[in-house]
């Protein structure tokens, strides 16, 4: 059923987007901050966001042409979704592993060293860049010992969730290379940050503390001298040897690798 006309430009199409003027990280944080809404406010989402269903207007407006795939966030899950996105930004590991625990991504296992780890690694690296899959070799060792706990599980109610996310993260980087999440998702934490009461009590008070998080981080002198304090006693530093073996071993988990990084979009580290 077609209820209104409306013309727009396909969202992945970068080269026509700026012909008309129009600027991509402006569309990316639309739509970081539209997705942001729906799944922490509203609780409920678009759920095929592929480039079929998505346009831009001419005055640089989301165009959503199908609402034929409509998804529910649980109350619970929601509210897990607000602790790990603020962690995320935080870049707080146990508090986004307890919220991805929860939310039943990730199952406990004997040794969860090396899942802390890799997801330290995947919040210090890249939730202010784009990732880079070579970087991981820095870890190889962890990502060995990680997958072969299998603890990577992606419940049924989650499932559309880390399938818009995935699509959506696919579509940013079309438009933007240089795609930072956690920079477009300011205006999002700007906006809740004074909102009091009602259905984004919770999500507001976690605002509020990410902005004194921030306002009390230390130098980065002092971030780098306890990182490698932190490196020192979990015995990360080591010679490592390359081998032409490990690193073919290496290749084929990268694939597996990406459960791991949409694991943390969910709670929104793009």
């Amino acid at each position: 059923m077609t209820l209104e006309y409306l013309p727009g430009i396909k969202i992945d199409d970068r080269a026509a987007i700026i012909a008309c003027g129009l600027n991509p990280k402006k569309i990316n944080q639309l739509g970081v901050f539209c997705y942001l809404k729906q799944l922490l406010l509203d609780g409920f989402f678009q759920a095929d966001p592929h480039p079929g269903n998505l346009a831009v207007s001419q005055d640089c407006q989301l165009i959503f042409y199908d609402f034929g795939m409509m998804c529910e966030v649980k109350s619970l899950a929601k509210d897990e979704m607000v602790r790990s996105f603020f962690a995320v930004l935080r870049k707080d590991t146990d508090e986004v592993l307890d919220t991805l625990i929860k939310m039943g991504l990730i199952e406990r296992v004997a040794n969860m060293t090396p899942v802390r780890r890799t997801l330290a690694f995947l919040l210090d690296k890249f939730t202010e860049k784009p990732i880079d899959f070579q970087t991981f070799n820095e870890i190889k060792d962890e990502l060995y010992l990680m997958f072969e706990q299998q603890p990577f599980r992606l419940p049924a109610e989650m499932m559309f969730v880390m399938k818009s996310l995935t699509t959506l993260d696919g579509i940013a980087r079309a438009l933007d290379p240089e795609y930072n999440f956690a920079a477009l998702a300011q205006p999002f934490v700007t906006s809740i940050t004074v909102s009091k009461g009602g259905a984004i009590g919770e999500i507001a008070r976690q605002a509020r503390n990410f902005v004194k998080y921030k306002l009390q981080q230390p130098s980065n002198t002092e971030i780098l001298l306890r990182r490698f304090e932190e490196r020192i006693e979990l015995g990360e530093l080591q010679v490592r040897v390359r081998s032409l073996e490990s690193d073919r071993a290496l290749k084929r988990i990268y694939l597996a690798l990406k459960s791991l990084i949409y694991a943390c979009l969910t709670g929104f580290s793009f």
